[in-house]
Parts: C-alpha cells; sequence; structure tokens
C-alpha cells in the first residue's frame, strides 16, 4: 500500500512538472507570435527603418524568452523525499533528456526563423530604397502630316509613339535606365521615299517592345570615367546636338535629328566608354550590334569613336566634335559585283550659341559611295529661342540639308540629282506638360530622283511629357 502511494506521488509530480512545461513553451510561442505582429504592424505605419527596430525588439524578447524556456527544460522536477528505486530513476532520466532534447529543438527553430525574418526584412528594406530612388516618365507624340506627292487624293499621314521610361540612380555612380516604346503609323516615309525622311517620331508597330536597358558606372578619379553596357541606343550619346537631336520637340526629320551618313542601326545590344580628362575635351567609343539578333555580335556591328571640345567666350557656350564610324555588316554594291563591302566613314559637328536669343548647328559626313546611294550629306540651321517675356519656352527652328548622290549611283541612273531638304517649325509650349508643333517640310529631287516632283509637306506635332 505505502510503495503504490509512493509511486502514484511520484507519477503526479512529473505530470504536474510536464504541465508547467508545456505552459511555459506556450507562453513562449505565444511571445513569438505578438512580437512578429507587433513587428508587422510597425513596418505598415512607419518607414522601413522602424520596421528593422520593431524587429530587432521583436528579437530580443523572443531570446530572452527562449532563454528562459532552455532553463526551464533543465530544472530539476519536485519529487517526494525519499529516493526512487533504481527503475524509476531511469524512467524519470530518459524523460528530462527528452525534455531537454525538445529545449534545444524549441531554440534552434527559433533561432532559424529569426535569421529568416531578419533576410526578408533586409531585402524589403533594400527594395523599398530601390523604389525612392526610382524616377518615372512618359511622352507621347502624335504627328500628323499632309502631302499629295504620288497620291491619288489629298491625305494626311499620321504617327503615334508613347514612351515609357524609368530611372533609377542606385549610388553617386551607378545608375540604371529601362525605357518601353509603342507606336503606330509610318508617317509620310511609307509614301516618299527620301533620303532625309519626314517623320523621325514614328514607328509602325502596335507591339510593346524594349528600347533601352542599360546600366552606367561612373569611375576613376574625379568620376572622369563611364561606361554603359545595355540594350542601348548609341545617338543617345554619339553624334548629339544641341539645337538638332530631339524628334519629340527639335526638327522631326531624320535628316536633322542625327547625320545621315552615321548607319547607326536601330537600338540594340551593344556598351560604350567615355573619357573626360577636363571640363573642356570629352572621348568616348561605342559598339552596339546591327541587326538586334545576338548573332556574330562582334562582326555584325557598328562602331563609332568620337571627340568632343567645349568651349565658352564669355556667357555663349558650344560643343565641337569629330567621329570615325563603321558598319561591319557586309553590304552589297550598288552594281552587284561586290557583297562584302563595309560602310565605313567619319562626320563632324557643332552647336554654338551667337547670343542670348540664337544658336547655330551643323552636319557634316561622308560613307562608302560603292554601297550607298549618298556618299556626303551636309546640314545646318539656327534656333531662335527665350525670344518672348509671354512665352520664354516658344522655340522657333529653321534646318536646311543636301544629301549628295555616289558617283556610283550617278553611273546607274541618267537622271541623278542631289536631294535638297528644309523644314521650319515653331514650337509652342501651352503648359509645363504639353506642346503643339506647327511645321514645314520641303523636299526637291526625292530620293536622287531628277523627275520627281517637289515635295511640300505641312504638319503638326503634339507632345505631352511628364
Amino acid at each position: 500500500m505505502t510503495k503504490t502511494v509512493k509511486e502514484r506521488a511520484k507519477r503526479g509530480a512529473r505530470t504536474l512538472e510536464k504541465r508547467r512545461k508545456v505552459a511555459k513553451r506556450v507562453s513562449i510561442l505565444s511571445a513569438l507570435i505578438f512580437s512578429t505582429g507587433a513587428a508587422s504592424l510597425a513596418w505598415s505605419a512607419n518607414p522601413a527603418t522602424d520596421w528593422e527596430g520593431s524587429a530587432v525588439e521583436s528579437a530580443t524578447l523572443y531570446e530572452v524568452d527562449a532563454y528562459d524556456g532552455e532553463e526551464a527544460a533543465f530544472e530539476e522536477p519536485i519529487l517526494p523525499k525519499e529516493t526512487p528505486d533504481e527503475a524509476d530513476a531511469e524512467t524519470l532520466a530518459t524523460e528530462e533528456a527528452s525534455e531537454a532534447n525538445a529545449g534545444y529543438s524549441l531554440h534552434a527553430h527559433g533561432a532559424e526563423t529569426h535569421e529568416t525574418h531578419v533576410k526578408h526584412v533586409e531585402e524589403a528594406s533594400a527594395f523599398r530604397v530601390l523604389l525612392d530612388k526610382l524616377e518615372l516618365g512618359a511622352t507621347i507624340t502624335a504627328v500628323g502630316q499632309q502631302s499629295d506627292f504620288d497620291a491619288v487624293d489629298s491625305g494626311i499621314d499620321g504617327s503615334l509613339m508613347v514612351e515609357v521610361e524609368a530611372f533609377a540612380e542606385l549610388t553617386e555612380r551607378d545608375s540604371m535606365r529601362a525605357t518601353f516604346k509603342v507606336g503606330m503609323g509610318d508617317g509620310l516615309g511609307a509614301r516618299v521615299p527620301a533620303f532625309c525622311g519626314f517623320n523621325a517620331a514614328s514607328g509602325a508597330t502596335r507591339n510593346t517592345y524594349l528600347n533601352q536597358f542599360w546600366y552606367e558606372r561612373k569611375f576613376g578619379d574625379g568620376e572622369r570615367w563611364r561606361a554603359r553596357i545595355g540594350y542601348l541606343d548609341l545617338t543617345s550619346d554619339f553624334d548629339t546636338n544641341a539645337y538638332a537631336n530631339d524628334e519629340y520637340c527639335q526638327f522631326l526629320s531624320d535628316a536633322f535629328v542625327n547625320n545621315l551618313t552615321f548607319e547607326c542601326p536601330a537600338n540594340a545590344l551593344g556598351g560604350q566608354l567615355w573619357w573626360e580628362p577636363n571640363d573642356k575635351w570629352s572621348l568616348g567609343v561605342g559598339y552596339s550590334e546591327s541587326d538586334r539578333d545576338c548573332v556574330e555580335i562582334f562582326s555584325r556591328g557598328v562602331a563609332i569613336a568620337e571627340i568632343d571640345r567645349r568651349v565658352q567666350i564669355g556667357e555663349l557656350q558650344g560643343t565641337y566634335r569629330g567621329y570615325v564610324t563603321a558598319n561591319f555588316t557586309p553590304r552589297e554594291s550598288l552594281d552587284g559585283t561586290r557583297d562584302d563591302l563595309i560602310n565605313d566613314g567619319w562626320g563632324l559637328s557643332f552647336d554654338q550659341e551667337i547670343s542670348k536669343y540664337v544658336g547655330l548647328w551643323g552636319r557634316y559626313g561622308q560613307q562608302n559611295g560603292e554601297c550607298c546611294e549618298f556618299d556626303r550629306a551636309l546640314t545646318g540651321g539656327f534656333e531662335f529661342h527665350s525670344f518672348s517675356e509671354e512665352r520664354p519656352d516658344d522655340i522657333l527652328g529653321f534646318g536646311y540639308g543636301i544629301a549628295c548622290v555616289s558617283d556610283e549611283f550617278a553611273a546607274l541612273n541618267e537622271d541623278a540629282v542631289d536631294e535638297n531638304h528644309f523644314e521650319l517649325y515653331y514650337s509652342i509650349q501651352v503648359n509645363k506638360y504639353f506642346s503643339a508643333t506647327p511645321s514645314l517640310q520641303w523636299i526637291d529631287g526625292v530620293g536622287g530622283d531628277g523627275e520627281a516632283e517637289v515635295v511640300w509637306a505641312p504638319g503638326l506635332r503634339a507632345t505631352v511629357a511628364f
């Protein structure tokens, strides 16, 4: 009878101890759940730094509770003063060892959970920092132009182009840019086979496509070097011009956006490197594939090397550029006797302020006449700006150009003539986001054809940029 009472007392004591330990673990888990919930609420109401602080506080609270749980796993159970027999002692030791292992397992799981939580906090914080640095913009450009050239009736040819841009300055030295486009309509380019082109802002595709996606890094003393790699547009940094380089707010004709003899393909995979030894000089080299299919990238591409000289006369600024170019994609000669020609060439460009209100610009270039219908192109003009206090952002621009047919083209076409082209536009800045630009273009000798009629092309461009 006495032995039975003692055994019941031992079993009761062990049962009581187990319940106490279970209650302790429940309190530990409750504290963990509460602290995690508190961290989540703190993040939703505060910036990322507050979230991290809440995570640290919850981790501290959990560590204290886990430590208590670990100690509880090693506490000696309350037993009667009588020494248990050998079998009971062995059973009790086995149970205590299992409970101790459970305590260690719970602690290890809690530490792993905490590390995962902190990792998620850091990743989310980095993402929030990137979003804070992200700059978004969009440009919507609609163009309508009219011409009677080779048409039964007088009609208007239009185009619409939408460009969305995302830019992030990751650090003082690192930046990224991505642009997407979707467009409709070729404008007059589909009907008038001119060397110069009428509408550089057109694009006949209804599908959204990647226009640019690149990463740029500045390095060296004073950050005089910068390298860019990705899916890029070489003309965004090469052959630039302050007064004739943007089809969305300056000239519409291709002849006045870039040098006609620079046979640069559409945006493609490539890279570029620029060095500015001082504030007056810049030197750059660039390369991109020519057909955007990522096949034979280094044998079928376009290369350019440019040197720029910036000058300042009083408060009047200007930039003078010289460059050499080469398109390594094999070309066929005009007479069909060769199919391995490389279209190489060179060019010059300048833009110069001559007063507070007037800027002059010009370009000249040459290319391989064996494979090109014209081998020389000369363009130039002026921009008249800030001429009215009532309309300080309005711009008046004029450009004239000539594309000279090559000897090879003239030998194959008896009536070959040089193509002459001019464009006059007036950009009206209606408000901060919207501008309307009426323009007039004229071409004589379209496509080098001496018998072609003279083309007049009035037009209107509307641009929304934000």
